[in-house]
């Protein structure tokens, strides 16, 4: 599950960086449970864009608002992996 985990988390942090292309790597750690994608300088679109293109590489279908309240990006990673299944990667 831990490997699963570690790739759901390097998707989300690709996503941010293709999103927001001035975020250097080392600044989304998976270590870190406070940072939020808002404390990077991503608005309200750039933090739905990551969601739905995380949930769609992880053939995650569901409504966007169960995703609501995730406050940082440790959340994210949890919810990600929690509702994904490990056989299916990131494609």
């Amino acid at each position: 599950m831990e490997e699963h985990r570690q790739k759901v988390f390097e998707l989300v942090r690709s996503e941010i960086l293709s999103v927001l292309p001035g975020i250097a790597a080392e600044d989304i750690r998976e270590d870190d449970r406070t940072i939020r994608m808002v404390d990077l300088g991503a608005n309200s679109v750039d933090r739905t864009d990551v969601l739905i293109n995380c949930m769609e590489s992880l053939g995650i279908r569901m409504p966007l608002h169960e995703a609501r309240g995730l406050g940082s990006i440790h959340e994210l990673v949890e919810f990600l992996t929690r509702h994904s299944h490990p056989g299916r990667g990131p494609t």
